[in-house]
């Protein structure tokens, strides 16, 4: 095992050489920045750029595709030229311009975090539909002849953006002036709920899925701990336990289901986290293997529950030192299943042992980080550099044809996934939801396609010319679906970043050349209603990938 220390250089010379040293080295230094700041300037100034005509790109998506329930504001029929002003509508509409304006301030502040902060990514996709639902909301409402119909529109943005701003509060290293803008949105998020008479809006789909989730998860742990523990009076207590925290979360999805108040909601999950953060430290020092899976995963649950009622996450410290425990178990196990055949498998040893002391040493690193109670910022850090050092941990024990080793560095993977999780730390993708959302992707397109097929063969009385643009239209389409079935493939083969950046903005150019001729073959109330879906699904995912 390796223990990391700073080394540092002792200078041998005396005061004058010292002296001489240092004037030399600062003109030496000096001549670096001079020589090499005007390249890294204008790489800095170049990534800018190329991130900013990402965003743009982005918004130009959701521009030519409205969002879905977000339709294209109507034009106000004609009437008796003193047609009375619908009371209200000045107003919300002055505050939904106002949205607008600092959601985009807000969009563009992300924009510059995300050279800093990685996983800003999806951050900047869903601040992208929250300003464009604004804006369009903004226009219908300037034409609209009641405000029932804006208050229903408003519910979802009020939803989507309640759901961004506890994101972005949660997201560690985003600057100042980007918490400014999520209040200053926030005043005019509540200045538009009095307005409109809408109260704060919860994401009730994602409220049941996790409720049962959670239940299901409890009830497969529960059955763990019966068929597993042998009779005795510490099996008894965790199983009184896990009844508890089950009852604690029937109560919560009783309230979620019977549409309860948030507040409610809220205060009945809080109950439940203090039974489960009960079972969960009596679950510690018991091994239970098959369990671990559903421990993993009702703590995920947790992380999800935070999120969609817009609680602070707080970590559980001594659940955070059991985990970093387990994945230095997990490592330890891998050195001892690793035989003298395996080693012939694995690279040189001059290779492997120090990368292999380097990741052990900043696990026990961390472990001292979490039993010393060290901020979530130093956790984060630690984290990260432990996470930095996996890929080439793993790549050491790449080739090995043993089973076992590979079940082994399953479990590390694991660990790590269940420390991000602990600490509020999104993954680089979250691949699950990106999977949901190509298969979506490659779902929409396929429907287009079938929708355009139809109506290609109902374009028979049509003049040639029509039928020929229809038919253009359509095969334009086949190749879109195309397109998008190799950006789901590569999601599924979990390609590296760059190549599904590659593919998505592909996808979108195919998309942006398909949706002008769209727009130019079909009238809008003709137009196919999953072009909306499209242009979010593919906003999400280049998003998620990058520029």
């Amino acid at each position: 095992m390796i223990s990391l220390k700073v080394s540092r250089i002792r200078s041998l010379e005396g005061p004058r050489s010292r002296g001489a040293g240092r004037i030399i080295a600062s003109l030496a230094i000096a001549a670096l920045l001079i020589e090499w700041s005007p390249p890294a300037a204008a790489a800095q100034g170049a990534d800018r750029e190329r991130r900013r005509q990402f965003v743009e790109g982005l918004l130009q998506t959701l521009i030519d595709s409205q969002l879905p329930q977000q339709p294209r504001p109507a034009a106000r029929p004609a009437g008796p030229p003193n047609r009375p002003a619908v009371r209200g509508a000045a107003e919300a509409a002055a505050s939904l311009d106002a949205f607008a304006a600092e959601s985009r301030k807000l969009l563009q502040t992300l924009q510059g975090d995300w050279t800093q902060v990685a996983v800003a990514g999806p951050l900047v996709g869903d601040t992208a539909k929250v300003h464009h639902a604004a804006s369009s909301l903004a226009a219908r409402c300037r034409a609209a002849d009641s405000l029932n119909p804006i208050a229903d529109a408003y519910r979802n943005l009020n939803r989507d953006w309640r759901s961004l701003a506890h994101r972005i509060g949660e997201t560690r290293g985003l600057g100042p002036e980007c918490r400014q803008q999520v209040r200053a949105i926030d005043r005019h998020d509540q200045m538009l709920c009095k307005l409109l008479n809408v109260q704060p809006q919860s994401d009730r789909i994602g409220l049941c899925r996790q409720t049962i989730a959670l239940g299901v998860d409890l009830q497969n742990l529960a059955d763990d701990v019966e068929a597993e523990l042998p009779a005795s009076p510490e099996k008894d207590r965790l199983i009184a336990l896990s009844r508890e925290a089950q009852r604690q979360a029937a109560e919560v999805t009783e309230a979620v289901f019977g549409e309860a108040s948030h507040d409610a909601i809220a205060a009945s999950y809080r109950d439940f986290r203090t039974s489960w953060g009960t079972l969960a430290a009596a679950l510690q020092p018991v091994e239970i293997r098959d369990a671990r899976r559903s421990i993993r995963r009702i703590w995920q649950s947790d992380r999800m529950m935070h999120e969609l009622l817009w609680l602070p996450y707080q970590t559980d410290p001594r659940h955070m030192v059991h985990i970093a425990q387990v994945l230095q178990k997990h490592i330890d196990a891998l050195y001892k299943t690793v035989s003298l055949e395996d080693l012939i498998d694995l690279p040189p040893a001059r290779l492997v042992l120090p990368t292999a002391s380097e990741f052990y040493g900043l696990c026990e690193y961390f472990i001292l980080c979490a039993e010393g109670k060290e901020s979530p910022e130093s956790l984060a850090k630690a984290y990260w550099d432990l996470d930095a050092a996996w890929p080439g941990f793993s790549a050491c024990f790449a080739s090995t044809r043993s089973p076992e080793v590979r079940r082994v560095l399953i479990d590390i993977e694991r660990s790590l996934a269940a420390l991000r999780d602990l600490l509020g730390i999104p993954p680089e993708i979250d691949w699950d939801l990106a999977l949901q959302r190509s298969a979506r992707l490659e779902y929409l397109a396929h429907q287009l396609e079938g929708n355009l097929r139809l109506a290609l063969q109902s374009a028979g009385s049509y003049p040639s010319a029509v039928r020929g643009r229809v038919a253009a239209t359509a095969e334009k389409s086949r190749a879109f679906c195309g397109v998008c079935r190799e950006l789901n493939a590569k999601v599924v083969a979990r390609a590296a970043r760059d190549q599904l950046a590659r593919q998505s903005a592909k996808v979108a150019a195919d998309w942006a050349s398909l949706q002008t001729d769209l727009n130019t073959v079909f009238r809008e109330r003709d137009l196919p209603t999953s072009t909306g879906e499209i242009a979010t699904s593919l906003v999400e995912l280049q998003a998620a990938f990058g520029p």
